[in-house]
């Protein structure tokens, strides 16, 4: 996020604060692509007709790779996080952090609110939880029966794909409504403060930016790029809570 000119604008980051930030990320990706493990050479004989044991020894082997490098991972975003909240100011600190929150619970509310983390920290219910699920279910088959009715056309004309950002914008929000209601007012107003102004950037400008990283778990300084884009304000139309 920190590559991002819309929230470096956000913050009021100084040419000095810039030049440092630059620098502490340029050292978080040289370290996360050290980090990586190396492509060996292929051994196309370990997949010709393996035993049982061979077969399990190759999932443990590759289970095994999987975890020591997430470790490797989880510890470079905290130590590089733990860097990065020294070059900012706590009010800096705390609006990127809203930021990143909002980030996440655009690219899936359901999913945050049934993380461990929010549902300690609002008292999630299993009643809420399995009401969750249900939205979850119902958006997924709207989705299906909009896609569905995109490819028949209609009349042997082709599907009109242009409206498909509209339309799943569209389905958002409804989603989106629907989770809100299973929300409690207690609950809403932690999300709230959690979320802060409503602030909105070229999410297109940040994936360009963002190289193989994306849009992470929130983490400052997940992702890589310089970032780029129109500059917007925060919309003037902010919802109660999401």
């Amino acid at each position: 996020l920190l590559g991002v000119e819309d929230v470096k604008d956000e913050l009021d980051i100084d040419e000095v604060q810039q030049t440092t930030i630059a620098a502490a990320l340029e050292t978080y990706r040289q370290e996360r692509d050290d980090a990586r493990p190396e492509r060996g050479q292929f051994d196309r004989s370990q997949f010709e007709n393996p035993t049982d044991e061979e077969r399990q020894a190759l999932r443990d082997k590759m289970e095994k790779e999987r975890d020591e490098l997430n470790k490797k991972r989880d510890a470079l975003n905290r130590k590089t996080d733990q860097m990065l909240a020294t070059l900012l100011e706590p009010e800096q600190v705390k609006r990127l952090d809203q930021i990143a929150f909002q980030v996440r619970i655009r690219f899936g509310l359901i999913a945050v609110l049934k993380s461990d983390e929010m549902r300690d920290k609002l008292s999630i219910t299993d009643e809420q939880i399995a009401k969750f699920d249900k939205v979850e279910e119902d958006a997924s088959a709207a989705r299906r029966k909009m896609f569905e009715g995109l490819r028949s056309g209609g009349g042997g004309e082709r599907p009109d794909f242009s409206k498909i950002g509209e339309m799943m914008a569209e389905a958002r929000k409804e989603t989106e409504k629907n989770v809100l209601a299973v929300v409690t007012d207690e609950q809403n107003a932690i999300l709230a403060s959690m979320k802060g102004e409503a602030f909105e950037f070229d999410m297109r400008a940040r994936q360009r930016g963002g190289g193989r990283g994306g849009f992470g778990g929130g983490d400052r300084s997940r992702g890589r790029g310089d970032g780029g884009g129109e500059r917007r304000r925060p919309a003037a139309d902010s919802d109660d809570a999401i």
